[in-house]
């Protein structure tokens, strides 16, 4: 039986988890078709992974644009990803605390301003249900190898966040309900979205990739833990021009995973990055977390190196394939030390005024809906 008809069989016995990793393994391996991209998004789908089964429905049907059946379940899909997120914008109260303010949410969690009667306004993560059981899973059969879920990954970082400070990380302090995981709660200070127009000034992008390094290297240093699943979105600016790491998760692994030692996908995640802070036009080469990928990455980083030097030293690691690099704390020092350490004052004066001007047109919009 190939893989792809063993993929199917899994999904017909209700076995969703294995044949998505059945799956992945062909993604990653082949010129993908519109049925592994249909049925991975299936699987999806009745896991209650709505973000993903959408985008997986997206690009089958790019590939096979008539397909009626594919529409029909993009639509079924996106519809419950609507309701699903009015109910949660629509909550009065999570885990026992009165929600204030719905901030977003991901396909990990949706996050809230929460008030604290003992420690005032607080962020909130609460996990959705069906992401529980993954985080707090003691064996994960949803890679090609089995993994343990992020449950002690999160304690770790949450007992030492609140020793070894870093200006990246939040203390955070986590919920448990029956033994599981449910949430983490950290420190509430307004924050902004990083924009495509923010890091087109000045030293912003190097500020950003300041904070990944540092937040890298911290982990490494103090947990042996990296960061997997890196974005321009899981970090924010303070009106002061510092950032802050923001996505509290399923992101972080152990180095001694394999997804690390075999696959190297702290390796994918930095280089993921850097191309979206330098070069956004051509981030969509990377569609899988396949070490391969980054073999052909090269030269499109050596156009970069004039300007912004920094860039030759990561190119040089890769070239050598001295691998290990990545999972040196000392590395990462290295790096930071030759990054600003905050947006300049002319630049943070502009995101401030814009982020201003964005809130208010953004409360005249509301304040419309509302007459009508």
């Amino acid at each position: 039986m190939d893989i792809l008809a063993n993929a199917e069989k899994q999904f017909n016995d209700g076995n969703f988890d294995e044949s998505i990793k059945l799956i992945n393994t062909l993604v990653n391996s082949q010129e993908a078709s519109y049925e592994l991209f249909l049925l991975r998004g299936k699987a999806f789908l009745e896991k209650g992974y709505l973000g993903p089964s959408i985008r997986d429905f997206n690009l089958a049907l790019k590939l096979c644009p008539e397909n009626e059946n594919i529409k029909g379940l993009l639509n079924e899909a996106t519809r419950c990803k609507i309701e699903f997120d009015q109910r949660l914008q629509t909550r009065k109260e999570v885990l026992g605390y009165q929600i204030l303010k719905f901030l977003g949410a991901g396909w990990e969690g949706a996050v809230y301003v929460v008030n604290c009667p003992q420690r005032g306004k607080l962020v909130l993560k609460a996990y959705h249900p069906h992401r529980i059981e993954k985080l707090n899973s003691e064996i994960i059969q949803f890679y090609r190898k089995p993994v343990a879920g992020s449950k002690d990954n999160l304690k770790r970082l949450s007992n030492i966040s609140k020793t070894i400070n870093i200006r990246t990380i939040y203390p955070i302090d986590l919920l448990e309900s029956a033994g599981n995981i449910v949430g983490a709660l950290y420190k509430y200070e307004k924050l902004i979205n990083v924009t495509a127009r923010y890091l087109g000034y000045s030293n912003v992008r190097l500020c950003l990739l300041k904070a990944f390094i540092d937040t890298q290297g911290y982990l490494l240093k103090n947990l042996s833990l990296v960061m997997v699943d890196a974005s321009i979105g899981q970090f924010m600016i303070t009106r002061t021009g510092d950032f802050r790491f923001v996505d509290y998760g399923e992101s972080i692994n152990p180095t001694s995973d394999f997804r690390c030692k075999e696959e190297h996908w702290e390796i994918v995640t930095f280089i993921k990055l850097l191309y979206r802070l330098f070069i956004p036009e051509k981030s969509h080469i990377f569609r899988s977390s396949d070490f391969n990928v980054l073999t052909h990455s090269h030269d499109n980083l050596k156009d970069l190196v004039d300007n912004f030097p920094l860039l030759g030293e990561i190119i040089e690691k890769l070239e050598k394939k001295d691998l290990s690099a990545f999972v040196d704390f000392r590395f990462y020092e290295n790096l930071s030390m030759k990054l600003p350490e905050k947006i300049d004052l002319f630049s943070m004066m502009k995101i401030l005024a814009h982020s201003e001007l964005s809130y208010l047109k953004n409360m005249l919009l509301t304040a419309k809906s509302f007459k009508k």
